[in-house]
């Protein structure tokens, strides 16, 4: 299963690992569910490096979860090698980005957000989606294992509230179910009972603000897998929460810091794309938050946070800007026209790639674009 970095990734890599293992179990099976998270210095999605280490390793069956819906090289790579692939995702996609030849190659794709109608109406977390494929299993095709896959309610709500999914009927009955559970029910999750002060009931408030944070920082700024144990682990629990606790401390620490950086070294002249490079001496996880609070101050425009690698030339970071902007639309021109290297994500929020030699390029480009 190879999931993503970010607390919804990480939920979505947990329902379905830990999902596909109940059934393993009740089958008598002897087969292994592996997990696979990477840290954001690999990149996000799945990677062909990946898929080269699956065939190494005899892997049988690649599932991803919050990501693949655009990865068709790797895909096509498993399938020539006799691995079967299939891809949840929740991502929108089009056909510029070759994501229709997917469908080409992978066994299987759940996906939601098919069209932008669809995204409108029915769009679900990565969490969300990787539940609907456990439900599947256990209501439809195996219902006689006695597996409850609605037991894991509070993980997806978790997802779900901290990916910022908007309020459609079931991401509404998704949180107040899974509120319900964290708070009322002994079997839900031990790692989010942990958050509970003085017996007082958890809201959507404390996963935004204390727990999704936490569960975002140890990826941020230190090891992914950190917050990964803590989900998977009944047994340390306030040890695992207390970690995440003093790694989302320091986060906070490094993030004003390079705050104060930005602050005295942007200069906006008459660019429309703001761009802030950072010392490679920062962790790379921190670029999304540093992308998202320059949006604070510059709310109409796309901010890239960035830190170029000095071994290729490539600025690598994250952009962030207000929804207004036909942000995927323009860096797919960008693309069409050799400007940028690669990006992946939301209409307001991607990871993006630049060759440092076309820095102006691009953003002249973009300016134009944006203007018009």
């Amino acid at each position: 299963i190879f999931a993503d970095y970010d607390c919804d990734g990480i939920t979505s890599g947990y329902v379905m690992a830990d999902g596909l293992r109940k059934v393993r179990d009740a089958l008598k099976s002897i087969s292994k569910v592996i997990v696979y998270y990477p840290e954001r210095i690999e990149g996000y999605g799945l990677s062909l490096d990946f898929a080269k280490r699956c065939v190494d390793k005899n892997i049988s069956l690649v599932i991803t979860v919050d990501n693949g819906i655009s990865a068709l090289e790797p895909t096509i790579y498993l399938k020539k090698n006799n691995i079967k692939v299939i891809i949840t995702d929740h991502h929108p996609f089009s056909s510029s980005e070759s994501c229709m030849d997917i469908f080409k190659y992978a066994d299987a794709v759940v996906n939601p957000a098919t069209s932008k109608e669809d995204t409108d109406r029915n769009y679900l977390a990565g969490v969300g989606v990787a539940w609907d494929v456990l439900k599947s299993i256990t209501c439809d095709i195996k219902p006689d294992i006695g597996i409850n896959a609605n037991n894991y309610i509070d993980i997806v709500a978790t997802g779900t509230i901290s990916d910022v999914m908007p309020m459609s009927a079931e991401n509404m009955a998704i949180v107040k179910l899974g509120l319900f559970s964290i708070n009322n029910v002994d079997t839900s999750s031990a790692f989010l009972k942990e958050y509970k002060k003085d017996n007082l009931c958890l809201t959507t408030k404390d996963i935004s603000w204390t727990i999704a944070p936490e569960i975002n920082a140890a990826g941020r700024i230190d090891s992914v897998w950190i917050a990964a144990k803590a989900l998977f682990d009944n047994i340390d629990v306030k040890k695992n929460v207390s970690k995440l606790g003093r790694i989302n401390y320091k986060r906070k620490q490094l993030t004003e810091t390079v705050m104060d950086y930005f602050h005295n070294s942007v200069v906006l002249d008459d660019d429309r794309f703001i761009i802030c490079k950072i010392s490679n001496q920062n962790p790379v996880g921190l670029l999304g938050i540093i992308a998202g609070k320059m949006m604070d101050y510059y709310p109409l425009y796309p901010c890239f946070a960035c830190v170029e690698d000095l071994s290729d030339g490539v600025l690598r970071g994250s952009v962030r800007c207000n929804p207004i902007v036909p942000l995927k639309q323009i860096l797919s021109e960008a693309k069409n026209n050799d400007l940028i290297i690669s990006y992946a994500g939301h209409d307001s929020a991607c990871v993006l790639n630049i060759e440092a030699k076309k820095e102006r390029d691009f953003v002249k480009f973009f300016n134009e674009k944006y203007n018009s």
